[in-house]
């Protein structure tokens, strides 16, 4: 098996494990990719080819991985938002007395 090869190979290796979101695989995959890329020396012409479409395969990994990122994030700031108290509501009561209704700051809220 050629280095060109065994990276293609291990670009679906990774794509399947960002597409499963196995992020230990993903950390064992970054230690190899390296090791496999410091391999490649000057290619032929005939290896262009194959390296067009392994920066294919490339390009479609970063583009799920800038997806994963971004639902990671998104996940962290609605977890955030989660642990923070609802903001008070001020209302009037049936005599027309003003009052606050709100969580106290340490409670979990719930929000539909």
């Amino acid at each position: 098996m050629t280095s060109i090869d065994m990276i293609a190979d291990l670009l679906e290796r990774e794509y399947q494990a960002l597409r499963h979101s196995d992020f230990a695989a993903l950390r064992a995959l970054t230690d190899e990719k390296e090791q496999l890329v410091a391999r490649l020396q000057r290619p032929s012409e005939a290896d262009r080819e194959a390296l067009d479409g392994l920066r294919s395969k490339a390009r479609r990994n970063d583009r799920l991985l800038a997806a994963v990122e971004k639902g990671l994030e998104s996940a962290r700031v609605s977890l955030k938002r989660l642990r923070e108290p609802a903001a008070a509501l001020d209302t009037y009561t049936q005599r027309g007395e003003r009052t606050r209704i709100g969580a106290t700051p340490s409670a979990l809220t719930r929000r539909a």
